[in-house]
């Protein structure tokens, strides 16, 4: 997950990815830890290696607020 702060102060932030089966049933999530983020800064949090056989999509979200889905991959 990668996490920019554009404002002109620190900004926390709490991340969280799931992955899902073209059926919606998940098939992987973590969640990064609560991070301050400098001003005008980014921030990256790499979750566990997963084996999976299939496509798959991701949804992700920061302090709640979700960024939508990914395409399958």
């Amino acid at each position: 997950m990668i996490v920019r702060n554009n404002q002109d102060s620190i900004y926390v932030a709490k991340a969280r990815v799931a992955l899902y089966n073209p059926s919606t049933i998940q098939a992987g999530a973590w969640a990064c830890s609560l991070s301050g983020l400098a001003k005008n800064s980014w921030s990256v949090c790499f979750g566990e290696a997963l084996t999976k056989s299939g496509s798959v999509y991701a949804g992700g979200s920061a302090n709640a607020s979700g960024f939508g889905l990914s395409p399958d991959v």
